[in-house]
């Protein structure tokens, strides 16, 4: 590494260890220490407790259910945008990227009103006469499901979109031309070039579903806790600061293990190769591969009509929540109904004359813009030094700058899982350095070239 290269990184490097390594070295002290003194009791307690075990296991299960179906439903979707006109793909994955402009939070929130025994479905399924009483459709795993895959599906249509756009076209027509029917020819020619893309979403999606919090308390039954409420338990109900810091930590553990045993398949969203040789690397099942040939065969007469229609459906249904949070501004209830009852401009009058609510707002847009560009001012010179730069273990750096946007790491940091004071920060500044770990990795995760480092 030149002293160049190191500069240029050493700017990221500091804030990593300043906002993500240190607080993390707090948060295992606080697991290594009861009353003042070492103790691995919180440790025992943790790793010798059915209950959490359990939570844990159930943890990975609905993880894994997830991402098969974040990616069930987002293959054919990233597969519409890659093959469609140049003018609609821009625009489809535009409409794809739209939810993120807002938070997880209100999403979620929405989909109670979609779902809920008096929301939007429920209300269709007995005006259409399917249904006699409503269907609980939320507050249990089913709701959890909904919402954790709307709110991932764009983390599995972006590094699938990636594969498929380098995907030469000339190669589909040289299958065609040399007699492969159109099933045949995706089955044995676009899937598999475009399946390091589906193990990098997979690999995404999982990760980041292992750390979900907001969407399973709000959309999932009372007692249906994953590891992350369990941490949350632990701190705001029962003060028990030491056992959710050894809670924090295994979490974190494990996420950082799946992170480092598929480094490169994560890494290989960023398009770290373009020949067949990541096919090979990342094999798909011959199974797979087998059944995806039978369905194109027998969908390859109305592929087309039949993927916008399922395009369009789902980018709906993508946007839903926010159209609903929209029309929800204007209803003239108190409380939560979707449709609503009637119309009123009543919400937004009370939110400009709420001088908190507007104080609220202007923090908000100053720490944003200001994290923003922080995050802009020291990720660019960090992403450039790993694109540009020539030295051995940038992979591993690469992960170490994006590690702090996964949602483990949130739960595992002093703010959530200690107390609000153990981050010894004032409010701004603390404000301002969560903005900036939450941007910083993302840019990173694009930097130029859109190519990721090698080992």
């Amino acid at each position: 590494m030149t002293n160049r290269t190191f500069l240029l990184m050493l700017p990221a490097l500091l804030a990593l260890a300043i906002g993500f390594i240190l607080p993390m070295g707090s948060v295992v002290w606080t697991s290594l220490h009861q009353g003042g003194l070492f103790s691995t009791g919180a440790w025992a307690e943790v790793l010798s407790s059915r209950t959490f075990l359990g939570i844990l296991s159930r943890t990975f299960t609905m993880a894994a259910v997830v991402t098969l179906l974040t990616l069930s439903v987002a293959y054919p979707l990233a597969y519409w945008a890659a093959t469609a006109a140049r003018r609609w793909s821009g625009q489809i994955m535009a409409l794809v990227a739209v939810p993120y402009l807002t938070s997880i939070l209100i999403r979620s929130y929405a989909w109670v009103a979609i779902l809920g025994g008096n929301g939007l479905v429920n209300r269709a399924l007995e005006a259409a006469g399917l249904i006699d009483e409503p269907l609980p459709l939320v507050f249990n795993r089913f709701g959890s499901y909904v919402g954790m895959v709307h709110i991932l599906l764009p983390m599995a249509v972006f590094p699938i979109f990636a594969a498929m756009q380098r995907i030469d076209p000339a190669l589909m027509r040289a299958g065609a031309s040399l007699g492969a029917p159109p099933g045949s020819a995706f089955a044995t020619i676009f899937l598999p070039l475009s399946w390091p893309g589906v193990s990098a979403g997979a690999a995404l999606v999982f990760l980041a579903a292992m750390g979900f919090y907001i969407t399973p308390a709000l959309l999932g039954a009372p007692g249906d806790y994953l590891v992350a409420q369990a941490i949350e338990v632990r701190v705001s109900t029962l003060a028990e600061f030491d056992t959710a810091a050894a809670q924090a930590c295994l979490l974190l553990a494990l996420v950082t293990a799946l992170m480092l045993l598929l480094r490169r398949r994560i890494v290989a969203m960023a398009g770290e190769e373009t020949s067949a040789a990541p096919a090979r690397r990342l094999p798909m099942p011959p199974v797979l591969r087998r059944a995806a040939a039978t369905v194109a065969a027998v969908l390859a007469p109305v592929a087309t009509p039949l993927l916008w229609a399922y395009g369009l459906l789902l980018l709906t249904l993508l946007l839903a929540p926010m159209i609903v949070v929209v029309l929800i501004a204007f209803s003239s209830a108190p409380y939560l109904s979707f449709p609503p009852p009637g119309w009123s401009l009543r919400w937004f009058f009370s939110f400009f004359e709420d001088r908190a609510w507007l104080a609220a707002t202007g923090f908000s847009l100053v720490v944003s813009l200001a994290g923003a560009a922080t995050a802009l001012a020291i990720g660019t010179p960090f992403a450039l030094a790993l694109s540009r730069g020539r030295f051995k273990r940038r992979r591993l750096l690469w992960l170490l700058a994006v590690a702090p946007i996964d949602p483990a790491a949130y739960r595992a940091r002093p703010g959530p899982v200690l107390h609000r004071g153990a981050a010894r920060a004032e409010r701004h500044a603390g404000q301002l350095l969560d903005r900036l770990y939450c941007h910083r990795p993302a840019l990173c995760r694009h930097y130029p070239g859109g190519r990721a480092p090698p080992v």
